[in-house]
């Protein structure tokens, strides 16, 4: 969070719920702040970055609670989201947010509210992506009291919707560490716009090489998960992606042998290969954490 003190961006165009709501929230003791529209939310987003941005899906004007969203996360990569709205089918349509966000359906009474604004500011991000906290479950049952679980454990146990987001890379040497791309899944090929299976991790982006294979380099060292939330200035609102990365052993050998990378983006309906532009992006914000 920011401050010692979350604050909560709540976007909601209805005045009688957006008061209703904030009345409630301010008297539970949050720092609210309000807007009736996605420009007006815009606008307060840069003024005060939030912890948590509330968002009604179907607003007037061009920008809707998906948009505003999008736009928001493109400048806050880790933001916690939570959506409102009487469409739940909207929310499952939209597969570029499906893993990111909680859904409050209208109509809801106010401890509702309370418990899943509780709920999103308490939790770690990566327990609020659905793919990678499933990811991250999973590695944590199949440990079987060692410090992480067999490679071929974990990559067998996948279920095959998750596999989607799942690339396994291969740890080589014992200093000057390099990472090879075994099996990448589908979504993640679609995204950088090719099957990497085969290459070192970092080979197709220069400029971007270090970031990445630092953040390789330090789960290999450490043998501990790491989540990663970046975002891209790439076009119009950008493009943001959030990692897990989860060290995998060989048998029950104690070093490293593998990473897991599991990794879901917030634009899936761009052109295949829209993510490999992010290496050469003008800005890059990343939020990483240690788990």
């Amino acid at each position: 969070m920011t401050g010692a003190e979350p604050i909560i961006l709540f976007v909601e165009d209805d005045d009688d719920i957006r008061e209703m709501a904030l009345a409630f929230l301010r008297t539970a003791g949050f720092r609210v702040h309000d807007a009736a529209d996605g420009e007006a939310a815009l606008a307060l987003l840069a003024a005060e970055p939030p912890d948590l941005l509330i968002t009604d899906l179907v607003m007037p004007g061009r920008i809707d609670g998906f948009e505003l969203a999008r736009r928001a996360i493109a400048r806050q990569p880790a933001l916690k989201v939570l959506y409102v709205s009487g469409y739940p089918e909207r929310i499952r349509q939209n597969e570029g947010l499906v893993a990111r966000g909680e859904l409050l359906k209208k109509p809801f009474r106010l401890t509702a509210l309370q418990q899943a604004v509780e709920h999103q500011l308490g939790s770690q991000p990566v327990q609020l992506n659905a793919v990678l906290n499933e990811a991250y479950l999973l590695w944590l049952s199949l440990r079987g009291g060692h410090p992480m679980p067999d490679a071929a454990r974990f990559t067998t146990a996948l279920p095959p919707l998750l596999r989607r987001n799942v690339a396994v890379c291969e740890v080589l040497g014992e200093v000057d560490l390099q990472f090879r791309y075994g099996e990448v899944g589908a979504t993640l090929v679609h995204a950088f716009g090719h099957d990497p299976q085969g290459a070192l991790v970092g080979a197709a982006a220069a400029s971007h090489r270090g970031f990445i294979t630092g953040l390789y380099a330090e789960v290999a060292r450490v043998g501990r998960p790491l989540y990663v939330a970046s975002a891209y200035q790439i076009g119009e609102p950008g493009v943001a992606t959030e990692r897990l990365m989860l060290p995998l052993a060989v048998g029950e050998a104690a070093p490293v042998g593998h990473i897991a990378l599991v990794q879901t983006f917030d634009r899936l309906g761009d052109a295949p290969g829209l993510f490999i532009l992010a290496p050469t992006a003008e800005q890059r914000v990343s939020v990483i954490q240690r788990l």
